[in-house]
């Protein structure tokens, strides 16, 4: 009776552990995921001396590029 017992417990804390492990690393990476825009992307240009090189961007982008 007493091994039953140990084993229920102990799968209930693996079962919880999974769980809570699962949901930790669903949440930090659903924020990033944008299903609206699989090329949407931020680009900040304020670094002096810097230049970047956005041709592709303009090839995927088309007329929805911000400037």
């Amino acid at each position: 009776m007493r091994y039953g017992v140990l084993q229920r417990g102990l799968l209930s804390v693996v079962f919880i552990t999974v769980v809570i492990v699962v949901l930790a690393s669903l949440i930090p990476t659903s924020a990033c995921i944008d299903p609206r825009s699989l090329y949407a992307v931020e680009v900040v240009l304020n670094k002096p001396g810097v230049k970047y090189n956005l041709t592709m961007l303009e090839q995927v982008a088309g007329d929805s590029i911000v400037k």
